[in-house]
């Protein structure tokens, strides 16, 4: 028992220190602006194939995501998400969904 908690805790610790790993956080730019990082535009593009994409699917396991990207001004971000899925017929299908976000 005493094995598990100790397991336990040094998990908790690890994802603890993960999520402070200053590569991850999203900063200011000089100009006050917000900083875009690459973990906040994958974060998005999950978020928008999670919620916007897959419960629209015929069948929502059958979802590839191909690529994403994204475009940013001062105000918001646009995530487009390309992927793939199988129609009501079998055959894949390719599409793209654009997904905007506030800042």
């Amino acid at each position: 028992m005493k094995l598990f908690a100790a397991l336990a805790a040094l998990t908790l610790a690890s994802t603890a220190l993960v999520g402070c790993d200053s590569s991850y956080r999203d900063t200011t730019n000089p100009d006050g602006s917000f900083k875009i990082s690459s973990y906040t535009v994958g974060n998005l593009a999950y978020s928008c194939e999670s919620k916007k994409i897959k419960p629209f699917l015929k069948d929502p396991n059958s979802f590839k995501k191909v690529d994403h990207s994204y475009t940013s001004n001062s105000t918001h971000i646009d995530v487009t998400v390309n992927y793939s899925a199988t129609n009501s017929y079998g055959g894949r299908i390719r599409g793209s969904k654009t997904c905007s976000y506030t800042l």
